[in-house]
């Protein structure tokens, strides 16, 4: 049981855990959900490979030049915390998206990619383009996707984060995108 951990000298609680064998195979030694950073405004640097916990003087600075982008929460009976934004993929097509730093790319739902003119009837294949709603900048052309089975629009994973950071301010109900270096 883990009751709390401690990043950058910051204790994060966790109420909630489990046991995943699966992570092993993946060479991964555990995943954090999001429930962690419910309260705690949270870097992630996908460029340094590093999770910084922000304060009161370091948050205002860090977003103080980056889009305010408005994140949609789920939260299931307050064990689990998904969280989502709006993603453009051009021609004004838009999706509602989970942000899954657990996953390594970007997952379309079926029966939304045909809805989009896409045919998923493969189990891959290029879209012209995704981008985060209110930051184009975020955009990225030709990306490679997965089409699946899933229970909203689309899954971003870390082949989207990858050369950026993006921060979380889970209790505004917002996240900050930089996309430069």
């Amino acid at each position: 049981q883990v009751n709390s951990f401690v990043i950058g000298g910051v204790q994060i609680n966790a109420p909630h855990d489990g046991i995943w064998k699966g992570l092993y195979a993946l060479g991964s030694q555990g995943l954090i959900s999001a429930t962690a950073f419910r309260t705690i405004d949270t870097t992630f640097d996908f460029r340094t490979n590093q999770i910084v916990i922000e304060d009161a003087q370091s948050f205002p600075e860090r977003v103080r030049t980056e889009p305010k982008i408005p994140v949609i929460l789920q939260d299931d009976l307050g064990i689990a915390l998904a969280v989502f934004a709006r993603f453009d993929f051009g021609e004004g097509k838009t999706g509602l998206c989970e942000i899954d730093t657990g996953s390594p790319g970007i997952t379309l739902d079926k029966t939304f990619a045909q809805s989009i003119g896409l045919d998923a009837s493969r189990r891959s294949g290029r879209i012209s383009t995704i981008g985060l709603i209110g930051d184009p900048r975020s955009a990225i052309a030709g990306p490679l996707v997965q089409y699946g089975d899933l229970i909203y629009d689309c899954d971003v994973g870390n082949s989207f984060w990858s050369g950026r950071t993006f921060t979380l301010d889970l209790l505004d109900h917002f996240m900050y995108v930089s996309t430069s270096a």
